[in-house]
């Protein structure tokens, strides 16, 4: 059988440069860890002597994952057996947090940090000064700050409406986990794409500054095929977590319509207020992955410019052929991404959600006769 050294030897013999060993910054490192421990959440962080121990490792992350999900249920059934709008709500969320664990710990692809350090690797071979970034304070900085709001907004709502929350406010911060664990997976797929992005935008001036183009042709298409292995798990939440949003937008605006109708607005005004403010939150970090991966295909647009200078003033026969091909693959692979090759990851995302939630409100109220 093959041991988990055995793979990540091989996969360390395609993806290295020869450049010397590289490692994660000790932030990077506890906050992976802790990411393990607190959401379950499986990023590649460490390196399995034996296949033994990696199976071991992720059955216990599933079994956790399950058992927690096991509780959740359980206070659900308790709490919300009354209501059965939310009590299927929040059924429904926490088996998508159950897929989410299922997903990443079952995944086969390349982690995040295989292809974090194989970006290393590739600063370090072209003498690009990744701490130039700042990606440790950027991404620690923005799990944070998205920690905080979603459990600041989760002791309010339910001060404010207690009957479809838990009357402990350690219990509530509980409860926010599983939105926890969908959050961070989406700010890294951001960072999964900005870190991508940060060396795309090298590769002009190193084309500019370098005669060997054959050499930036194999790194461009190392990043490409490695981003496509790291991206799949992602892919999956991502979809996911842009198919339970949808419905829960539109069922918000119609409940908020309701109420107008009604005139018990002002009553309800400051639990909406939170609701929209969340809710605002969750479509932020859905469609920020779609607007950062949107950007990749304009700077591979600029590598293509910067060949086709440099093929116009180019003699040699041979830097020609290796231009040319380098163009053509750029062509073939423009870095043009799409979620489970289903749902594009550029500037028209928002378009379309914003056209689903019209229509469909639309036919919402047109079918239950709301007047």
């Amino acid at each position: 059988m093959i041991s988990s050294s055995d793979i990540n030897h091989k996969r360390n013999k395609v993806f290295a440069y020869n450049v010397p060993g590289i490692a994660l910054s000790k932030t990077l490192t506890v906050l992976f860890k802790l990411l393990h421990y607190v959401l379950l959440l499986d990023v590649g962080i460490y390196e399995y002597k034996t296949f033994k121990n990696k199976c071991i490792v992720k059955f216990l992350t599933i079994a956790t994952g399950v058992s927690v999900s096991i509780v959740y249920f359980c206070l659900i059934a308790t709490v919300l057996r009354k209501n059965a709008f939310f009590y299927w709500f929040y059924v429904l969320f926490i088996s998508q947090y159950m897929i989410i664990v299922f997903i990443f710990t079952l995944s086969n692809g390349m982690s995040f940090t295989d292809y974090y350090k194989m970006l290393l690797r590739f600063d370090a071979k072209y003498q690009i000064n990744s701490n130039n970034y700042y990606f440790n304070i950027k991404i620690i900085l923005v799990i944070i700050i998205s920690i905080l709001n979603r459990i600041g907004m989760a002791i309010i709502y339910c001060s404010y409406y207690t009957k479809n929350c838990y009357e402990m406010s350690f219990s509530q911060i509980i409860f926010v986990l599983p939105w926890l664990t969908r959050d961070v997976i989406l700010i890294m797929n951001v960072f999964l794409f900005y870190v991508t992005y940060c060396r795309i935008t090298k590769f002009p001036a190193l084309l500019e500054n370098t005669k060997n183009v054959g050499s930036l042709r194999n790194s461009y298409k190392l990043i490409v095929d490695s981003l496509e292995k790291t991206q799949k798990p992602f892919d999956f939440v991502f979809t996911i977590s842009l198919v339970f949003n949808i419905p829960e937008i539109m069922l918000s605006i119609y409940f908020t319509l309701l109420q107008v109708i009604h005139s018990h607005f002002l009553e309800v005004a400051p639990t909406l207020s939170i609701s929209y403010f969340s809710i605002t939150h969750s479509v932020v970090l859905i469609l920020a992955p779609s607007l950062c991966a949107g950007v990749l295909p304009w700077k591979t647009n600029t590598i293509k410019i910067v060949l086709h200078d440099k093929l116009f003033l180019e003699k040699d026969k041979n830097s020609a052929r290796n231009i040319k091909l380098f163009i053509k693959y750029i062509e073939a692979r423009p870095l043009k991404l799409r979620a489970c090759n289903l749902v594009p990851l550029d500037f028209s995302l928002p378009v379309i959600v914003l056209n689903l939630c019209v229509t469909y409100l639309i036919v919402i109220v047109q079918f239950s006769h709301l007047s």
